[in-house]
C-alpha cells in the first residue's frame, strides 16, 4: 500500500502544475466559514519527507461533501515556493499524524484548497483524474499564503473551535491587518508548548437573556436589577434582534430571503420600521396590562437605564466622530446602524431625564420602551425613504455646451452567479461584449471571461481554463477573430497569456510567464506585445503564441502598465517592485525588441502611455493603485515620440496610475488626490480640474467627434463608485451616477475603464457605456460583480 501512495506522489511530481494566485486581499474568517463550500479536517497518514510528499486522510467533514478516502499530496512547490525556499520551512511544520484544517472549492475537475496548521497557511491545487475506472484526486502544494496570518494565526485546535462556532452562527475572530505575514512556529515549538501544559481557551456561549436570568436566580442581590431591566425592555430587545437578523440576512445571504420580496435596502428598512411598530403595540399592551395589575413600578426607568443609554450614545458619538475624522462613509456598516440606533436611544434617554429632573413620582402614561420603539420605527422608515430616493441616477444641472442626458434605466445588467468583482475593462467587438471577472469565494479566487450579447447582456460563452485560471486584472484585447488576455495579480508568479477563439470561447494557445500578466496586450494582427511584471515585455506570434523576443533592459524591468503599439514601435514604462527598482520609460522596435530610446525617471510608471501626433504622454507617480506614498506626487511626461526628447512635464499633487486621455487640444489625467485634470496638450499648463471625491484610478475616456477630433464628453470615475460625464470646456458635470445608490449597498469599487460605443442617427448622438464593478457591504466583504450597459444622449 505504501508503494502505491509513493507511485501516486511520483506521478504528481511530474504532472502539469496548476499555480494558484497568491492572495493579498483581506479575507476574513467570517467570509471563509460562510462562503467556502467544503471544510474538513485531515490527518497526515503517510509522511514521505524524502520525496517530499504526504498522504492525507480525511477525519471529519465540517461542511459540504468530500468523497475521497486518501489524498496524495506532492510538496515540491511552485516557482514562488522554490525561490523563497518555502519547502524546507513546510517540512519543519508537518509530520505523521499532524492535523490540518482544509478549506476547499471544486470547479469541474479542479480543486483549489487552503490548508492550515498551527499558524501556517498553505495553498494546494488538485486535479480529479481517472485511474482504474475510479476518480482519484492528485494534489500538490504550490506555495505558502503568508498574508493569511491576518485572517488567523493561532493553533490548529483554536482555528477548528472557531470554525465550529462560526458554523453555528457565533462570532468569529476579526481580521487583524497589523499581523506580520509569515509562517507559524515549527512543529517542535508546538510540542514544547504542549509539554508546558498549554491548552487553548474554550468559550461557552449562552443566550444573553438566559444568562441574565440564570445570574439573577443565583445572585438576586447583585444581578436582580439586570433581570428587571431585561423585563422592562424585552419588546425593544426583541425588535432589535429581528432588525439585526434581517439586515444580516440581506447583506450576507440575500438568496435566502429573496422570496420575501426584500431585495433592496429600502424594503429592508421599511420592514424593520413595520416590526418596530408591531413592537410598540406589544409594548403598549404590556404596559396597559401592568397598569391594571398595579405593576407599573416594574416598568419605571432606573439609574441603570440612564447609565446604559448614556454609554450607548457615547459609544455611537465616538464611532461617528472617528468615521468623520478618517473620512469613512457614514452610509456603511456599522455607522449607518449606529446612527439609526442613536434616534431611539436619544428619545428614551431624553424621556427618562425629563422625568428625573421633574422628580415625577406618578407612573408615566406611556412607557419609555414604547417611545423608543416608535422613534426607532421612524428612524428605520427614514432610512427606507433615503435609500428609496437615492436608488436611481443622480442627474445635476447640465453645464456643457450641448446637453448630455443619462437615460433613467440601464439597458441591461449582467451579474454572474458566483461572487466577485470586475477590475478589468470590458471589450466591445461587433455585436458582443467581453468581460473578465475576478471571482472570490472565501479563500478561493479565480478568473473567468464571459462573452455577452451587446444589446441584451445575454451570456454566450464563458472561459476559465477548466477552473485553472488565476484572478484577472488584465483587460481583454482582440485582433478580429481572437481574444488575448493575461492572468495574475501583482504578487503572482507562473502566469499565462491566453489566446481564445472570439466566436466559440475555445482556447487556441497559451504562453507561460515566470511573473504575472496584468498588462493588457496590444496586437497588430501579426504580433501580440504585453508586459509581464518582472519578465519585462514579451512579443509573441499572434497565430501560434511562439515567442519572438523579450525585452528586460540592462538591470531588469517590472512592467505592469499596458504597452502601446503604434506603427512599428512599442512604448511602455516600468515601476519599482520587490525584485526590480528601475523606473524607466522606453520605446522599442516592434520587429526586433531593440530599444530605440529610453529614459530613467524619478517615479514609477504604472499608467499606460498614449500617443497623439508627434508626442507620447506618460503618467507617473510615487504611489501605486492601492496605496499612497510620501512624497505624494505625480508627473505627466510629454516626450517626442520619435526621439524621446523632453517636450514638457507637469507635476500634480498626487500619483497618476492611469493612462492619459487625449483630444485635439487637451490631455486628461485622473489622480489619487480625487481630481480629474485637463492640461494644455502643447504646454502642459492646467486648464481646469474637477473633484470626484476619492482617488481616480481608472483612465478617463474621451468621446470625440470623429471628424474634428474635438471632445464631446469626458467620462471619469472615482474608485468608490461615482461615474461622471463632464464637459471638456470647463469640467462641469453633465450628469453623475453613484453606483452605491444604484446597488443600494454601502461599498462599490470602480477601477475599470468604461468601454464606450458612440452612435449617431439623424443628427442625434448617443453613447452606450459598459461599466464593470464590484460592490457589497465593505472592502473586506466578499463582493458581487456586475457589468452595466448605460446610455446617454446629446441634443
Amino acid at each position: 500500500m505504501r508503494s502505491l501512495f509513493t507511485l501516486a506522489l511520483g506521478c504528481l511530481l511530474f504532472s502539469p502544475a496548476i499555480a494558484p494566485a497568491k492572495i493579498t486581499k483581506p479575507v476574513t474568517l467570517e467570509q471563509v466559514v460562510k462562503e467556502q463550500p467544503l471544510i474538513l479536517t485531515v490527518k497526515v497518514g503517510e509522511w514521505l519527507p524524502d520525496k517530499p510528499g504526504m498522504v492525507l486522510v480525511p477525519v471529519e467533514v465540517l461542511k459540504g461533501k468530500f468523497a475521497f478516502e486518501r489524498i496524495p499530496v506532492a510538496l515540491a512547490g511552485d516557482k514562488e515556493a522554490n525561490d523563497e525556499k518555502q519547502v524546507p520551512k513546510l517540512l519543519e511544520r508537518l509530520d505523521k499524524d499532524v492535523t490540518l484544517l482544509i478549506f476547499a472549492t471544486q470547479r469541474g475537475k479542479v480543486f483549489d484548497a487552503i490548508g492550515y496548521v498551527n499558524g501556517t497557511w498553505l495553498h494546494f491545487a488538485g486535479n480529479v483524474e481517472q485511474q482504474d475506472g475510479k476518480d482519484v484526486t492528485r494534489w500538490r502544494f504550490t506555495h505558502a499564503e503568508t498574508y493569511f496570518t491576518r485572517t488567523f494565526k493561532g493553533t490548529t485546535e483554536e482555528l477548528l473551535k472557531a470554525v465550529q462556532e462560526g458554523l453555528k452562527g457565533n462570532k468569529l475572530p476579526a481580521y487583524d491587518e497589523t499581523a506580520e505575514p509569515g509562517f507559524g512556529p515549527p512543529l517542535k515549538k508546538k510540542q514544547s508548548s504542549a509539554k508546558s501544559g498549554y491548552t487553548p481557551l474554550g468559550v461557552i456561549q449562552l443566550p444573553f437573556i438566559g444568562l441574565i436570568v440564570a445570574l439573577a436566580a443565583l445572585f438576586p442581590t447583585v444581578f436582580g436589577g439586570l433581570a428587571l431591566m431585561m423585563k422592562r425592555w424585552v419588546a425593544a430587545l426583541s425588535v432589535g434582534s429581528f432588525v439585526t437578523i434581517l439586515t444580516a440576512l440581506y447583506l450576507y445571504f440575500p438568496h435566502w430571503i429573496r422570496w420575501s420580496g426584500l431585495t433592496t435596502f429600502s424594503r429592508v428598512w421599511f420592514a424593520c420600521a413595520g416590526m418596530a411598530g408591531i413592537g410598540a403595540m406589544w409594548s403598549i399592551r404590556r404596559y396597559r396590562l401592568a397598569t391594571k395589575e398595579n405593576r407599573t413600578e416594574e416598568f419605571q426607568p432606573r439609574y441603570l437605564d440612564r447609565v446604559g443609554l448614556a454609554a450607548v450614545l457615547g459609544l455611537i458619538a465616538v464611532m461617528v466622530l472617528s468615521a468623520v475624522a478618517f473620512k469613512w462613509s457614514l452610509r456603511e456598516s456599522p455607522f449607518l446602524e449606529s446612527i439609526l440606533l442613536a434616534v431611539p436611544a436619544t428619545a428614551c434617554l431624553g424621556t427618562i431625564l425629563l422625568a428625573w429632573f421633574r422628580k415625577e413620582t406618578t407612573p408615566v402614561a406611556v412607557s419609555t420602551e414604547t417611545i423608543g420603539l416608535w422613534a426607532g420605527g421612524f428612524a428605520c422608515a427614514m432610512a427606507g425613504m433615503f435609500f428609496l430616493s437615492t436608488s436611481g441616477y443622480q442627474v445635476p444641472t447640465n453645464y456643457g455646451k450641448a446637453e448630455v442626458k443619462l437615460q433613467e434605466e440601464a439597458l441591461w445588467v449582467f451579474q454572474p452567479a458566483e461572487g466577485g468583482e470586475v477590475v478589468s475593462s470590458p471589450l466591445v467587438v461587433g455585436d458582443r461584449v467581453y468581460v473578465a471577472v475576478h471571482h472570490r469565494q472565501g479563500f478561493t479566487q479565480y478568473g473567468r471571461i464571459y462573452a455577452l450579447e451587446r444589446d441584451t447582456g445575454k451570456q454566450i460563452w464563458e472561459f476559465d481554463d477548466e477552473g485553472a485560471m488565476k484572478p484577472i486584472f488584465c483587460s481583454p484585447t482582440s485582433d478580429g477573430d481572437a481574444l488575448f488576455i493575461g492572468e495574475g495579480y501583482h504578487t503572482d508568479r507562473d502566469s499565462k497569456l491566453y489566446c481564445i477563439d472570439l466566436e466559440t470561447g475555445k482556447k487556441r494557445w497559451e504562453f507561460k510567464t515566470d511573473s504575472h500578466t496584468e498588462s493588457t496586450p496590444a496586437t497588430d494582427g501579426k504580433r501580440v506585445v504585453f508586459g509581464a511584471g518582472d519578465d519585462g515585455v514579451y512579443c509573441l506570434d499572434a497565430k501560434t503564441g511562439e515567442k519572438l523576443w523579450q525585452f528586460t533592459g540592462e538591470n531588469g524591468l517590472h512592467v505592469d502598465a499596458n504597452v502601446l503599439l503604434a506603427g512599428d514601435r512599442v512604448y511602455a514604462g516600468s515601476g519599482t517592485s520587490q525584485r526590480r527598482n528601475t523606473n524607466r520609460i522606453f520605446c522599442l522596435d516592434v520587429k526586433t525588441g531593440n530599444e530605440i530610446w529610453g529614459e530613467n525617471i524619478e517615479y514609477s510608471c504604472w499608467g499606460s502611455p498614449n500617443i497623439g501626433a508627434r508626442n507620447v504622454f506618460f503618467a507617473t507617480g510615487n504611489g501605486t493603485l492601492s496605496v499612497d506614498r510620501d512624497p505624494k506626487v505625480g508627473v505627466v511626461l510629454c516626450r517626442d515620440a520619435a526621439t524621446g526628447a523632453a517636450v514638457w512635464q507637469r507635476a500634480l499633487p498626487n500619483s497618476l496610475v492611469c493612462q492619459p486621455a487625449l483630444d485635439r487640444y487637451q490631455v486628461y489625467v485622473g489622480s489619487r488626490d480625487g481630481k480629474l485634470y485637463a492640461l494644455d496638450r502643447r504646454t502642459g499648463e492646467e486648464i481646469w480640474s474637477r473633484d470626484l471625491g476619492s482617488p481616480v484610478l481608472a483612465s478617463p475616456v474621451v468621446v470625440a467627434d470623429p471628424k474634428t477630433k474635438v471632445a464631446e464628453v469626458i467620462y471619469a470615475q472615482n474608485h468608490e463608485g461615482l461615474l461622471m460625464a463632464v464637459s471638456p470646456l470647463n469640467g462641469q458635470p453633465f450628469w453623475s451616477l453613484d453606483f452605491r445608490s444604484l446597488t443600494q449597498q454601502p461599498y462599490a469599487d470602480t477601477v475599470t475603464i468604461p468601454a464606450v460605443l458612440r452612435e449617431e442617427n439623424d443628427g442625434k448622438r448617443s453613447r452606450r457605456l459598459f461599466v464593470g464593478l464590484g460592490y457589497g457591504l465593505s472592502a473586506s466583504a466578499s463582493p458581487t460583480a456586475r457589468l452595466y450597459c448605460l446610455r446617454d444622449t446629446s441634443e
